[in-house]
């Protein structure tokens, strides 16, 4: 190529050496955009000889052309950008001069360059018209052009459509591997948002965290760096939203049925409305459990109505005790859930294991296979043993007179209790009358058993033998275990110097149940309202938080253990003609816990789950029910034998979960004028709004890059 020569040298200064013009250059621009590459020479040269004044001109191979104005001009070093892409519309403004093709070709290069020197390279260009005209030098008007690299079509988007990556060496890189500042491969973050680069410009994916205001946007907080701002915002209103909506109402089913005084003066009207109905009653009481709304403790409340004595007019009050009849195989229960939780037993031991010496404790045998199934500790607590109601032995409590003995249980003693095994106890049959765990029968018979055993194991050593020595040791263990941590002091084995209220049978004063001997842990309690009261809140979880193994073995025998899906009665056919006994069974679908019995809501009255016990002895009647999901319970107690009398109980339960205000309070009353509950939807709505500007922010910025 020819030199290049100026037609008016003499006006301007002479030009610098072409070298030493090139290497100022570079260094302006490698210290400005922190480039480690080596720039193009000719380009290098082509604008460096622009400063040889007016008329300077460029030559190819074969051509020459002149200028009508050039103009010096210095490179910045924060223009340098701006200089190469001059360079690059000056090459392409020369082309056009000559006419020739302006789509792609060879840059027209000064003498002394040439592809066999270094720093040259083949540029493909391609032109790009600005929207209008700009004001160029020397008051002519040209349009800006701008060229870019024309580069192959990126890689393909999950949509098939493709973008072409922009010309990134017009952008300084730290190093090859990234194709600019911010880590961008495309017009958006490809990395950031886990689409795959291509393969010559490998990038290694950065968490989201770290996209965020890290290599990106030209100021302080750009936009991407307000998108994580926004997105951090919203994570903490999102997480202290559902805190406030929580300070603001009580979780499902707390605190739902309240002892309102119209509640209150309500029960006490139904109690006073059962004697009325029920003119042979001389008098009872109740307790009632409900929660406290201002707190976790119960709040326990008694009623009262009638006599505890026909005779002396003496009024029941709260501290009146009754017979508890059958309710005493709960207590039962719990020391049994006592020895489980503390590990002495096990609910799956058989009782011959804890039967006195030379007993010998009948198995269930199966009459194909000839397989044996003993009676077990859970088989006695949910009456699913095989036995019958009582012992066969049972009047052998009543040595005077036995055939005409009307209470055998005082004089009924522990051996007695195991001897009962040696005989039949259904005619012909011996017990177990099935395979044990697999019917329910409702037994004394077991309990009684059960109750000497645990009561030995929570007590060992010999038992006194007085007649009251069973019901001694009975009463010591359960003092030990949790009676005295609820303070019962009321609640105790019907001892022959107790005074509970009189018993009567219809008008007519009847005989006490005097359970104290080996039958005490199938009926042998009194007790009043308050210790009721005391256990009924015991029983459904309102305990202390340093809770000891038998207080809380008090609330674990409630928890259901086992399905009952069939009941079964011994039945003894007519002797003319002769049938072997049989087995009367029906279908049932109720689960027992140890001692309880717990039943599915019904239809009407009760409508949400209960557990039930109750009791009866030959003048006094008891009955408890427990809800355990509303933390609601009842127990009545009166002196009047059961027969033909409709429980009140089961009333007062109902009358508690129709009063209840809501199964799920929708607000704390405590916080109804505080606004409280309106700032987690506040909260809420400003973590979404907040969101929104990030998705803005976000897109906003990915529309500037593409």
């Amino acid at each position: 190529m020819g030199p290049l020569s100026s037609s008016r040298s003499a006006r301007t200064a002479a030009p610098s050496p072409p070298r030493e013009a090139s290497h100022d250059l570079r260094h302006h621009l490698d210290r400005s955009r922190g480039r480690h590459r080596q720039l193009p020479d000719q380009l290098l040269r082509a604008r460096s000889h622009r400063g040889g004044g007016q008329g300077a001109a460029l030559e190819g191979p074969s051509h020459r052309i002149r200028h009508q104005r050039a103009v010096p001009q210095r490179v910045h070093p924060l223009r340098a950008r701006g200089g190469l892409r001059d360079q690059l519309r000056h090459a392409l403004r020369l082309r056009r001069l000559r006419g020739q093709d302006d789509r792609m070709g060879a840059v027209a290069l000064p003498a002394g360059a040439g592809p066999g020197q270094p720093g040259l390279r083949d540029h493909r260009l391609r032109r790009l018209r600005s929207p209008g005209p700009v004001q160029g030098e020397g008051g002519r008007r040209r349009r800006r052009v701008r060229l870019r690299t024309r580069r192959r079509r990126g890689p393909r988007l999950p949509d098939g459509g493709q973008r072409r990556l922009r010309g990134e060496q017009h952008r300084p890189a730290p190093h090859r591997r990234h194709r600019d500042q911010r880590g961008r491969v495309g017009p958006r973050h490809l990395a950031c948002r886990g689409a795959t680069p291509r393969s010559r410009h490998r990038h290694r994916c950065r968490p989201a965290t770290e996209c965020c205001g890290r290599r990106g946007g030209d100021g302080p907080m750009s936009g991407s760096r307000w998108a994580c701002a926004a997105a951090a915002a919203t994570a903490v209103l999102l997480a202290i939203a559902p805190l406030s909506a929580a300070t603001a109402a009580p979780g499902p089913g707390e605190h739902v049925v309240t002892m309102t005084p119209e509640l209150q003066s309500r029960i006490q009207g139904m109690v006073e409305g059962f004697l009325v109905d029920n003119p042979s009653v001389p008098g009872i009481s109740v307790a009632v459990v409900t929660p406290d709304p201002a707190g976790t403790d119960p709040v326990i409340t008694t009623f009262s109505a009638g006599v505890e004595d026909r005779t002396s007019g003496a009024p029941v009050q709260a501290t009146t005790q009754f017979e508890l009849g059958s309710e005493t195989k709960v207590f039962t229960a719990d020391l049994l859930e006592y020895l489980v939780d503390t590990g002495t037993v096990s609910l799956d031991d058989p009782i011959q294991k804890y039967a006195p010496a030379g007993v010998v404790v009948p198995e269930w045998e199966d009459p194909d296979t000839h397989e044996k199934t003993p009676i077990t500790l859970l088989d006695l607590a949910t009456h699913t043993a095989g036995l019958t109601d009582a012992p066969p032995n049972f009047q052998d409590g009543c040595p005077d007179a036995p055939e005409k003995c009307a209470n055998p249980k005082p004089g009924y003693t522990p051996s007695m209790l195991w001897d009962s095994f040696s005989k039949d106890c259904a005619d012909t049959r011996q017990c177990p009358l099935w395979k044990p765990g697999t019917a329910w029968n409702y037994s004394n018979w077991g309990f009684a058993l059960l109750g000497d055993i645990v009561a030995g194991l929570v007590t060992p050593g010999a038992v006194p033998t007085a007649p009251t020595g069973p019901g001694e040791v009975f009463q010591t263990s359960l003092e030990t275990t949790f009676l005295n941590e609820l303070g019962m002091t009321s609640t105790t084995v019907e001892f022959p110097d107790t005074t509970p209220a009189t018993p009567y049978y219809g008008d007519s004063e009847t005989y006490r149940w005097d359970n104290y001997n080996a039958y005490v842990g199938g009926g042998g309690l009194i007790s009043d309202a308050d210790d009721m009261g005391a256990y009924v809140a015991a029983s459904l979880g309102y305990l202390p938080a340093d809770v000891s193994s038998g207080l809380r073995a008090v609330a674990d025998s409630v928890s259901p253990v086992l399905p009952i899906s069939q009941t079964c009665t011994p039945t003894v056919p007519a002797p003319e003609p002769p049938a072997p006994p049989t087995n009367t069974c029906e279908s049932a679908d109720f689960h027992m816990g140890l001692g309880w019995e717990r039943y599915p809501a019904q239809a009407k009255g009760i409508t949400v789950p209960y557990a039930h016990k109750n009791g009866g002895t030959e003048g006094s009647s008891t009955d408890t029910l427990l809800a355990p999901s509303l933390h609601v319970g009842v127990s009545s107690m009166f002196n009047q034998n059961e027969a033909g009398i409709t429980q009140l109980a089961p009333r007062i339960l109902s009358l508690l979960i129709e009063s209840q205000a809501s199964p799920t309070p929708t607000a704390d009353p405590s916080l109804a004028n505080t606004g409280v509950g309106a700032v987690g939807s506040g909260l809420t709505a400003a973590a979404f709004l907040f969101l929104g500007v990030a998705a803005v922010l976000v897109r906003r910025r990915a529309g500037t890059r593409s």
